[in-house]
């Protein structure tokens, strides 16, 4: 017995180490194992470390944001009988349509209007002003505005994103045919042209309105260089047109408010949309004051 005691001792004296070896070399291989399947040594990132992004967000179009409306005028309590200052109400702003009214026809070679043309023919009081107003895409984004902040007139409104000068032939046309006493027109943002050729299709679009309306000209802003053209035409037909259209220069608004710039340089965001329809509503009242 104590023989084959002392054999299984020795037994085991030469087999510890190779246990004790296996025990040692696993020990090393399981953490390396779980820093394989891990891509490597991890590093502890902590909230602070951590890099925030910041989303801004600008729309392009106002076609969405919504309806404006003008400042209601204030009630006051005086001592005594209580007084409420109140103005007449506005009528209700008509619904624009996506669709061009009925009979009309765009020139060959432009695309339907489908979702991206307004038609407004807001009416108004009897004998009210008619105003005509013809843009591209940034009348469409103003449009809300512009109806809110000029109940007061038979407004016709129509613009279609997209829209280059010689397009707006025929919806100035239109404004003969509907009387109007005052044509803004906002075009020219999509064109690139001569000098001379910006020339023709401005004085097509002016012989379109007819000579009776006074005409409002909402000069493109200066985002390509192409644009130079096409302002210096409008201003050339204004000095030709001996005091029959002004310009109404929409660079200068820009200057002074850059956050107003959508991020594509050309459109612009909802205020923006709110300010070039109280600009073109001012010209607008400014003008039939004096007539």
């Amino acid at each position: 017995m104590e023989d084959r005691t002392r054999h299984l001792l020795r037994r085991a004296g030469d087999v510890g180490p190779w246990v004790i070896g296996v025990v040692a070399v696993g020990a090393l291989l399981v953490p390396l194992a779980g820093s394989w399947g891990d891509g490597g040594d991890k590093t502890v990132v902590t909230d602070a470390q951590v890099p925030r992004r910041i989303s801004f967000q600008r729309p392009l179009r106002s076609a969405l944001h919504a309806r404006l409306q003008p400042p209601t005028a204030p009630t006051t309590t005086v001592p005594g009988p209580v007084v409420a200052l109140t103005t007449t109400q506005p009528p209700a702003v008509a619904p624009a349509t996506t669709r061009p009214p009925k009979g009309t026809r765009l020139p060959p070679g432009f695309p339907s209007p489908g979702k991206a043309y307004v038609f407004v023919n807001q009416p108004a009081r009897t004998g009210a002003r008619t105003v005509g107003v013809i843009g591209d895409s940034l009348t469409v984004g103003a449009s809300p505005g512009i109806q809110a902040f000029l109940p007061d007139v038979h407004l016709r409104l129509d613009a279609r994103v997209g829209r280059p000068t010689l397009e707006g032939v025929q919806a100035a046309a239109s404004t003969r045919a509907a009387a109007a006493d005052v044509v803004v027109v906002a075009l020219g943002s999509n064109d690139s042209c001569t000098v001379a050729e910006c020339r023709r299709r401005v004085d097509a679009v002016l012989t379109a309105v007819g000579s009776k309306p006074a005409v409002i000209w909402m000069s493109p802003a200066r985002f390509r260089p192409n644009m130079a053209a096409m302002r210096s035409a409008i201003a050339a037909a204004a000095t030709s047109s001996k005091g029959r259209m002004t310009v109404l220069d929409w660079q200068p608004y820009l200057d002074d408010h850059p956050e107003i710039i959508a991020s594509d340089g050309i459109h612009l965001t909802a205020d923006g949309y709110r300010l070039r329809a109280q600009v073109t509503a001012d010209h607008v009242h400014r003008l039939l004051a004096g007539r």
